[in-house]
């Protein structure tokens, strides 16, 4: 999790410095999916907490 969170704000920061070009936009969606993978992750033992209540 810590993986993906570091990976995706370095990937997120590097494609901003590409203002610009499309590619920085790709490297920037994709550090945004690396972000939101680890808040699922994070969120994933909460969520069956609440299934079988």
């Amino acid at each position: 999790m810590a993986a993906l969170f570091i990976a995706g704000i370095s990937l997120s920061v590097f494609g901003w410095g590409m203002t610009g070009k499309i590619t920085g936009l790709g490297i920037m969606l994709i550090g945004i999916i690396c972000l939101l993978m680890a808040l699922w992750i994070y969120n994933c033992p909460f969520a069956e907490k609440k299934k079988r209540k």
